[in-house]
């Protein structure tokens, strides 16, 4: 993946990468004006007019856009016989393309189709990137939630408590002692009540660690304790065989399987807020318009920009369109079309490009 932070540089033969490396937050990117010298993913949007130097943070922060301007140029653009918005729109596409990867490892590596779900942005750079992301990879819908600089934040505090417990188990499923598992799963669950509040009133999830003989990998088979209890070998032999034709699009039924962990979850369940509903606005109006880069033809168009929180539920937005908000700036294409949810979401439709 990559973030705001990345820093864009060339390699021994001259070809751009963006990331590993990052600039974090001190010194930050150039624009930031806190003493980094690499040019960033954020200075590439910075340079692209994608954010708003003077609206950064609320207004809060003031971006230096030419010294990011001037950083691509001189470690980018100039080695590389291009100008700086060339070079700008060239990490930001590198940077969408690794995003784009990691998306899929979560997804196509495990088996999902992601054209089947919506993509949800986060982070202070997610929603800049989003779109472009989710027609990367052909997903229809992005969500764009309330607050979703602090998405991270925010779910950490309003997490489940939860406690994971592992041991070894290792033997083949067609010989497993069922009783001696039960037991391990007993010692677990004492283990673990010890360590949580209310413990009695947590959710259990366990978990077996089966592959077939000879694989190096396992799968995370979903069981109950009444299927240990009862020594359900067959349904548990099911469940895997179904795990990885799910996962893998293929099993094999008369292969062995063995067991390798026993896996103990206990989740102790938080309260959730409840988030007050917009009221209808009477209709989505620009606070003002200014040039950005969005298409492929390194030419700047004027470009309307809508406050997030002037918007009222129902609202329509047609790209292209920046709406910023304190911690970040959603981008929305040509083709891509925007609705405000009642529960505050952006929901948009992504368009073909």
């Amino acid at each position: 993946g990559a973030g705001g932070g990345s820093i864009a540089w060339l390699d021994d033969v001259g070809a751009l990468k963006v990331g590993p490396q990052s600039a974090g937050a001190d010194p930050g990117p150039i624009c930031y004006r806190g003493g980094g010298s690499e040019p960033t993913i954020t200075d590439a949007n910075v340079v692209l007019g994608r954010l708003d130097p003077d609206n950064f943070l609320g207004g809060e922060m003031k971006l230096d856009a030419d010294a990011a301007r001037r950083g691509i140029d001189e470690k980018i653009a100039a080695p590389l016989k291009m100008d700086a918005i060339a070079a700008a729109q060239a990490i930001v596409e590198i940077a969408i393309a690794k995003m784009s990867l990691a998306v899929r490892e979560v997804s196509v590596a495990k088996g999902y189709d992601p054209r089947d779900f919506a993509l949800v942005a986060s982070g202070g750079a997610g929603p800049l990137h989003v779109v472009a992301i989710a027609r990367e990879l052909y997903i229809p819908k992005v969500v764009v939630p309330l607050f979703p600089s602090h998405f991270s934040a925010l779910g950490m505090l309003l997490a489940d408590e939860r406690h994971d417990f592992i041991r070894t188990f290792y033997c083949d499923l067609a010989t497993v002692d069922f009783a001696a598992l039960l037991k391990i799963h007993h010692e677990m669950v004492a283990q673990a009540s010890a360590t949580l509040r209310h413990a009695a009133q947590a959710q259990r999830q366990i978990h077996l660690d089966l592959r077939y003989v000879g694989q190096e990998f396992t799968l995370q088979v979903p069981v109950g304790v009444e299927a240990i209890a009862s020594g359900d070998r067959v349904g548990i032999r099911a469940a895997f065989d179904a795990l990885y034709e799910h996962r893998y699009a293929h099993h094999s039924p008369d292969e062995p399987v063995e067991m390798v962990n026993i896996r103990l979850a206990l989740i102790g369940k938080r309260p959730k807020p409840v988030f007050p509903r917009l009221a209808a606005r009477g209709g989505a109006k620009p606070a003002r318009t200014r040039a950005v880069y969005l298409a492929e033809a390194h030419k700047a168009s004027p470009c309307p920009v809508y406050q997030r929180e002037t918007l009222g539920a129902g609202d329509k937005i047609t790209g292209p369109a920046l709406i910023q908000e304190h911690g970040t700036t959603t981008v929305l294409f040509a083709s891509d079309a925007l609705t405000v949810a009642p529960s505050g979401e952006l929901i948009i439709t992504v368009g073909a490009g």
